[in-house]
Formats: structure tokens, C-alpha cells, sequence
């Protein structure tokens, strides 16, 4: 049985190793990256109309960053890095604020700024691709970088009294009444999503500069997702709160959820003297037998986006959550290797891999109907759609199977 389940991991990690090398990263060296003006560029929709002039948000730069980092940090491939470097350079020229601290929302497509919101969200994923790209090349200033924003994000934004962040500041730091990172989002003062990502900003940061007070924040954050954020008589987390810690939603994202348990397990492992593991790995199973049992339909037809109530209540599948869900699966499925968790994560991919992912001209579509025909004036490339979801997956389903899993190895998968 177990020979049965590597061989079909197997299969499943080479899938995706060539959709990564063969696919996703061409794409967005070929396609994006602006070889002549720095960075890449900012939209391409998913007919492929490229749009050169478009904005450039911190959000996708910081994301790509950590792309190529990550893709080097496990093949050492030199061109990775070079494209890294390319990504890191005009992060610090354009994006960092060199007068205050931190990275700006949004530049032009000429790189002038548009927006200098410092928000939260996206120091966060700045510190994520900071410190990946410190461990792949050791540049010092990538980890100043780091540690500036966790200096930044902890004066201006914790409250000690609840562990709660502020989520939006303006250029000088000062605190913002509308915090939502888009029109979308509830206009409430926390966001699970934010916290979400401090958490996995400081757990990537704390594997390349283990401070004492970075895990104190990172304790912190954990523990709040497992008292307040996460019901597990639901067995969903909420998505957005008021200033107390209420909940001012009722529908849930199946993306964000498996996502979240996941990041959970990866942060709890990595904080090494977190007391709490053993209920972060109780919350994984919890979600991901809420996902193939409502998130997925019976067909293995991929992950819904929303649902409510415990009923779906937007049936369209968005391009990050099926790769968030297979992750977030195949880590339950390291702990239980008797469980269907390996077989939904599979029916996952191939979903995927024929209906999502554009196979004539490469990357992934935004999102499909369900009928499985794409959003073609979405973005293929754009200000929230980037490569990091789809590469991190495609790694981490390598180092699974390069890592020969166990259930005593479950939480140590990913460390690349």
C-alpha cells in the first residue's frame, strides 16, 4: 500500500516538477520579465493581450521574488538567481522607501510611485521573499531588509494587549481607517488574511534569524488562529473581525482555509518550541476533511471558492486555491498515509492540469466556471496574480518525495 502511495507521489511530483521548469518559470522569465526598464511587467490578461504600462503592484514583485529564490534554493540553478537578483534590484530602487521603511502599494509602469500605502499584507510578502532570497544568495542587505520590516510592522502595528495587527499605514506610518487590501473585502480592521501572511512572513524570516522577540510574534500569532480565527466547531476559520476580535463574516474561503492549516503545521514546526503542535495538526484534519467533503465536488471536479453555512455559494475555481489544496492535503496525507487524502490531492492536479492550466501559451488561468471555460479578461499576470502559489506547490510536492515522507517526517517537508 505505502509502495502504491510513493509511486502515485511519484507521479504527481513529476507532473509538477515539469509544469514548474517546463512551464511557470519560462513564463515569467520569457514573457514578464522586463529585461530593458527592471522588474516585469505589470498585467498581461488571459488572452494573452499584454498591457506593458500597466501599474506594478509590491505585492507581485515581492511574490516573484520569492518565486525564483525558492526555485534556486532547491535546484541550484544559476539562472534562477540571476533572475532573483534582477527581481531584488528593482525592489530596492523602486519599491523600498528609502526615507521611511517599508515598500510602497504601487508604481507606474515607468516605476514613479502611485501609492505609498504601507500595508501590512504587503510587508509581509516582502519579508517572505527577503529571507528566501537571503538563504539562496546570503546577501546581507536582503536580511536587513527583513529585520527593518519586522522592526517596522512591530512598532507601528502590534497591539500587545490582544496580539492583533494594525493592517494599513500611510507613507509615514500613520495608521489608516480603511484598511482593506481591495473594494472586495469587508471594511472591518482585521482580516484573517493578514495575519495569515505575518505568520508566514515570520516563520520563513525566523528559519534565517531565530530572534527571541520574532518568536514571542510568531508563538503569538499561531495561538490566535487556534482561540479566535479558527472554529473548529464550524471547522472554518472566519475571515474578518472588528476591533475586538468578532466576527463580522459569515462565508469562508476553501482556499484560504486549507492554505492556513497548512501554514499553521509549517510555522508550528518551525518555532520548535511551540507547545501547541499537536492541536495545529488536529485543525489540519479538521479543514481537510471539510474540503473533499464540501469544497470538492463529488467528481473530483476541483476546489470551490466560497462557501457559507456550510453550502457553496461561488462554485468558480480560482488557480491558487487548487494549488493551496493540494499542499495543504498531501501534509495531512504525511500524517495519515492510510487516509484519502493523497487520492483527493491527485484528482486535484489533474482537474488542473486540464482544465486551469493554459497549455498553449503557459501559466495558469485566473479562474474557471463550471463548466470549466476561463476568465479570459482576468489577468493571467496582474497585481494579485503571480507565481508564487502554483511554484511553491510544484516544490513542496518535490521535497515530499524527495524526503521519502513518514509520518515522523510530516512537518519537516518543506525547509527549502
Amino acid at each position: 500500500m505505502m509502495a502504491e502511495s510513493t509511486q502515485k507521489l511519484k507521479e504527481l511530483s513529476e507532473a509538477m516538477i515539469h509544469e514548474l521548469q517546463g512551464h511557470i518559470l519560462p513564463y515569467w522569465s520569457q514573457r514578464v520579465m522586463d529585461k530593458e526598464s527592471g522588474g516585469f511587467i505589470g498585467r498581461i490578461r488571459g488572452d494573452e493581450v499584454v498591457e506593458p504600462n500597466a501599474p506594478r503592484g509590491s505585492i507581485l514583485n515581492s511574490r516573484i521574488l520569492w518565486t525564483f529564490s525558492a526555485a534556486y534554493n532547491q535546484f541550484v540553478e544559476p539562472s534562477y538567481l540571476a533572475i532573483a537578483k534582477h527581481e531584488f534590484d528593482y525592489i530596492e530602487k523602486y519599491f523600498w522607501d528609502h526615507s521611511n521603511g517599508g515598500v510602497a502599494w504601487m508604481l507606474s509602469g515607468d516605476g514613479k510611485i502611485l501609492d505609498q500605502k504601507k500595508h501590512i499584507y504587503a510587508q509581509a510578502f516582502a519579508i517572505y521573499a527577503y529571507s528566501e532570497y537571503f538563504k539562496a544568495c546570503s546577501d546581507p542587505l536582503s536580511l536587513k531588509r527583513a529585520v527593518e520590516l519586522f522592526e517596522l510592522i512591530d512598532q507601528h502595528a502590534y497591539n500587545p494587549s490582544d496580539k492583533a495587527y494594525h493592517e494599513a499605514f500611510s507613507e509615514q506610518w500613520k495608521p489608516l481607517l480603511d484598511v482593506r487590501l481591495s473594494e472586495k473585502d469587508a471594511p472591518v480592521l482585521r482580516s484573517t488574511n493578514t495575519h495569515l501572511h505575518i505568520l508566514e512572513a515570520y516563520a520563513s524570516l525566523y528559519r534565517v534569524w531565530p530572534d527571541k522577540r520574532l518568536a514571542i510574534r510568531l508563538a503569538e500569532l499561531i495561538d490566535v488562529f487556534l482561540d479566535i480565527i479558527f472554529d473548529p466547531n464550524y471547522g472554518h476559520f472566519h475571515s474578518f473581525f472588528d476591533e475586538k476580535w468578532i466576527s463580522q463574516s459569515t462565508v469562508y474561503s476553501y482556499g484560504h482555509d486549507i492554505e492556513t492549516a497548512w501554514l499553521l503545521l509549517d510555522a508550528s514546526e518551525t518555532l520548535t518550541s511551540y507547545q501547541r503542535h499537536d492541536q495545529v495538526l488536529e485543525l489540519l484534519h479538521i479543514v481537510a476533511q471539510k474540503i473533499i467533503e464540501e469544497g470538492v465536488e463529488a467528481s473530483g471536479n476541483g476546489l470551490y471558492n466560497f462557501g457559507s453555512k456550510g453550502q457553496v455559494v461561488d462554485s468558480d475555481r480560482h488557480w491558487w486555491a487548487q494549488a493551496e489544496a493540494i499542499v495543504g492535503l498531501l501534509y495531512a496525507w504525511c500524517d495519515k498515509p492510510e487516509s484519502m487524502y493523497l487520492s483527493a490531492a491527485f484528482d486535484l492536479w489533474n482537474y488542473t492540469n486540464s482544465t486551469i492550466i493554459d497549455h498553449q501559451h503557459g501559466e495558469w488561468f485566473f479562474r474557471v466556471n463550471d463548466e470549466g471555460k476561463p476568465y479570459l479578461q482576468e489577468d493571467k499576470v496582474g497585481p494579485w496574480k503571480c507565481p508564487y502559489h502554483t511554484s511553491r506547490a510544484c516544490l513542496i510536492v518535490n521535497q515530499l518525495l524527495n524526503n521519502q515522507t513518514t509520518a515522523s517526517k510530516t512537518t519537516q517537508v518543506y525547509q527549502v
